[in-house]
């Protein structure tokens, strides 16, 4: 792993955002209990006689690319995904996912990503959840990127083939550092738009996509945004093959680095 000087900083998180989201969660969780009445528990009845008796569910992904001829560039790709199956009680989803890519014998691509979501009752109109995401590149100058917090997500509908789409809104502290001589950490609060959809084209083809918008409180123009878009179509009952386009910004990147990144993967998701 390469290092980098900096002067360090205190970890400082501003109360007034972790006040505002202990607010949010408790207002949130409010309604979810308002929601689940009579006709909310007939539906979680009828949907947990379905549950597989299994409670956890693990994945990994792998991809690569490689190009020869002006160029030649290696990329791999993996991703390690655990999740908790009883949804009618929670959703839980631990997400990493890590890429290296090297051209000309020298490397060139180096990334690091984990998500983490916790949702209870994930099956009514509302339900509140904490949130985590964690990044690390040193090719983009991002020494750590760490944006946590909790929100409300509003459930738009869902299908019995198992179509859905769904907003959520979270508040989040966003803690940056760069991996340049002299940088200063930074923390921030955040606002959270994120909205998810699924819809299933064939028996075990699923085309799914989400984009969330993340800008600073008091400043519109300092965002991060991204947007991915996915085919996974089954080949077995554990392997399916996947594509995905992932699109991300960030409006105030490490000096000399490009705000925008695209990424366009094609891999293999096995089921563990």
């Amino acid at each position: 792993m390469q290092s980098y000087l900096r002067t360090p900083q205190p970890f400082t998180y501003p109360k007034p955002v972790a006040a505002m989201v202990l607010v949010f969660v408790l207002a949130a969780a409010r309604v979810a209990a308002a929601q689940s009445g009579p006709s909310a528990e007939q539906d979680t009845a009828t949907e947990s006689s379905t549950e597989p008796t299994d409670r956890w569910a693990a994945a990994a992904e792998f991809s690569m690319t490689a190009a020869s001829g002006n160029q030649n560039m290696t990329v791999l790709a993996t991703g390690f995904t655990l999740r908790h199956l009883r949804s009618e009680i929670f959703d839980l989803q631990v997400k990493i996912q890590a890429r290296y890519g090297s051209s000309g014998g020298e490397q060139v691509i180096e990334n690091y990503q984990g998500t983490f979501n916790f949702d209870i009752g994930p099956r009514h109109r509302w339900s509140p959840f904490i949130y985590s995401t964690a990044e690390h590149d040193p090719f983009k100058l991002l020494d750590v990127r760490v944006n946590s917090g909790a929100g409300a997500k509003y459930r738009l509908y869902r299908a019995e083939n198992g179509d859905e789409a769904s907003l959520s809104l979270a508040m989040l502290h966003s803690y940056e550092a760069l991996a340049t001589v002299g940088a200063r950490t930074t923390n921030a609060a955040r606002w959270s738009v994120h909205l998810t959809g699924s819809q299933r084209l064939a028996d075990g083809v699923t085309l799914s996509s989400q984009a969330r918008y993340e800008p600073v409180v008091d400043d519109i123009d300092d965002f991060l945004f991204t947007f991915d878009a996915g085919l996974k179509v089954l080949v077995t009952q554990r392997i399916a093959v996947s594509i995905t386009h992932q699109y991300n910004q960030d409006t105030t990147p490490a000096q000399g680095v490009g705000e925008i990144d695209r990424l366009t993967k094609a891999g293999i998701i096995i089921e563990l």
